[in-house]
C-alpha cells in the first residue's frame, strides 16, 4: 500500500460535483475526486460513486448524471457536498482562473463514512 500512497501523493486531480435526479424527482449530489474520459468515439466520460454514498442510490433511479467541474471560486459548493447536505445542486457557474483540486478539500469532511 505504501507504494500505491507515494504515487496517488503526486496525483492532484480536479475535483468534480455530481448530481443526479431520480425519475420519482429524488435528488442528490456529492464530491467525487474518481472521474475520467473513458471514450473520444461516442464521447463518454465516467465517474465512479461510492455505494456508501445516498447519490448512489438515486444515480442508479436515474436517467442521467451531471458532472460539474468545480474551480477554485466554487470551494463553499465543494464544502456544502463535501459536508453532507445533498439537498439539491445547481451548475457550478462560470470558470474561475484555476480548477479546484483534490489537494484544495483537504480540510473537508466526509459527508459519508466510505
Amino acid at each position: 500500500m505504501a507504494a500505491l500512497d507515494a504515487f496517488t501523493t503526486l496525483l492532484d486531480p480536479p475535483m468534480y460535483v455530481v448530481t443526479a435526479t431520480a425519475d420519482d424527482g429524488e435528488r442528490a449530489g456529492c464530491p467525487i475526486g474518481f472521474a475520467s474520459q473513458s471514450s473520444i468515439r461516442p464521447a463518454r466520460f465516467t465517474v465512479w460513486l461510492s455505494r456508501a454514498d445516498r447519490t448512489h442510490r438515486v444515480a442508479c433511479r436515474a436517467s442521467y448524471l451531471t458532472v460539474h467541474l468545480l474551480t477554485t471560486e466554487h470551494r463553499e459548493t465543494a464544502r456544502l457536498f463535501g459536508e453532507g447536505r445533498r439537498d439539491g445542486a445547481t451548475g457550478p457557474g462560470d470558470a474561475g482562473p484555476r480548477l479546484f483540486v483534490l489537494s484544495d478539500a483537504d480540510r473537508f469532511s466526509p459527508g459519508h463514512p466510505a
